[in-house]
């Protein structure tokens, strides 16, 4: 007799719960800093979803990417003024707040000059270094290696840029990637702005294709299906742990989708998430690190009760799942 015990539910939602925990955390913690000459103003990459990975300041050619302005002093910020010593190599697009949009044009160096003024620290200059380099190689890390995809559906994978010395870059809106065959099927979101992290989009084609790209590192297959080769489709628990009205959105359950042999991976507009109780809470699919979640806004104290349908081609209802938890002060 194996000794072997199934792990409980409440176990499996507490882990994926606590592994998304820092990166919801992301936009309050880490982040890549960039340090000025006179130790008044230091420049932050900013990103809303992977910023506690960003770890280099140092620019990828082609690239765009968000900064902050932030001090010692904690102080909030407004940005008077940013200009670039070397536009040719990194432009200053927009400032608005703390904020400031760079463009890195070419490979090459260039000094930032910024003029904050804070509430407490007043008026303060500093010029802030930074470097461009062209992107030698593209490593993406492939989350959904052993699972397939649905048809109208968005993939969000990390990815590392590197120079020729092997020095990992920032930056978004440089994706030299494309699949095979070409036409409709998949294909890169050029629109996405968050650093270290590519999006593609499965489109309206099911079938096998493969990613190409002259600085991958690493060969990549996507393997796209219909929604009528769903065969699991259902929430991991009918019920979830109270959580408060001020926790905010927050994913509440892991939430199976299959085939006959392999998991979905990613979301898909096929996947709709609709309310039972509107007034108290509101949710969504989301997806990380190849598991499929359910997520909750709270609204209100109360009960919340959610709908989860697949759609087929054809708007149908293929299979349908509920959810419910309690909204507690």
């Amino acid at each position: 007799m194996s000794s072997h015990m199934p792990t409980p539910r409440w176990i499996l939602r507490s882990a994926l719960i606590f592994a998304l925990a820092p990166f919801s955390m992301a936009a309050v913690c880490g982040g890549a800093t960039a340090g000025g000459e006179n130790d008044q103003l230091s420049l932050k990459i900013v990103d809303d979803q992977f910023e506690s990975a960003v770890t280099s300041t140092t620019l990828a050619e082609g690239t765009r990417v968000t900064m902050r302005a932030v001090s010692g002093l904690k102080d909030s910020l407004t940005l008077e003024s940013a200009k670039s010593s070397s536009p040719g190599v990194l432009e200053v697009v927009s400032f608005q707040r703390d904020l400031v949009v760079l463009s890195a044009k070419s490979a090459g160096e260039a000094v930032i000059d910024v003029v904050a003024e804070g509430p407490e620290s007043g008026n303060l200059r500093d010029s802030v270094n930074l470097s461009v380099r062209t992107p030698a190689s593209l490593e993406i890390t492939d989350s959904c290696r052993d699972e397939v995809y649905l048809t109208a559906g968005t993939i969000d994978l990390p990815y590392t840029m590197r120079d020729s010395s092997g020095k990992s870059l920032a930056g978004y809106g440089f994706y030299p990637l494309n699949f095979i065959p070409a036409g409709p099927g998949p294909s890169v979101d050029a629109n996405i702005t968050s650093v270290g992290l590519v999006r593609f989009r499965t489109g309206d084609k099911a079938g096998n294709f493969a990613l190409n790209s002259d600085l991958s590192v690493n060969a990549m297959s996507l393997e796209i299906v219909e929604p009528d080769q769903v065969t699991v489709f259902n929430a991991d628990s009918a019920t979830g742990p109270d959580i408060s009205l001020a926790s905010g959105t927050a994913p509440v359950v892991t939430f199976l989708i299959k085939t006959a042999t392999k998991s979905i991976c990613g979301t898909s507009d096929h996947v709709q998430v609709t309310s039972l109780t509107p007034d108290t809470c509101i949710g969504s699919m989301g997806w990380f690190l190849g598991a499929n979640y359910l997520r909750v806004t709270p609204k209100a104290t109360g009960s919340c009760q959610l709908e989860v349908n697949l759609l087929g081609t054809d708007d149908a209802i293929l299979h349908s799942d509920g959810f419910a938890l309690e909204i507690a002060p």
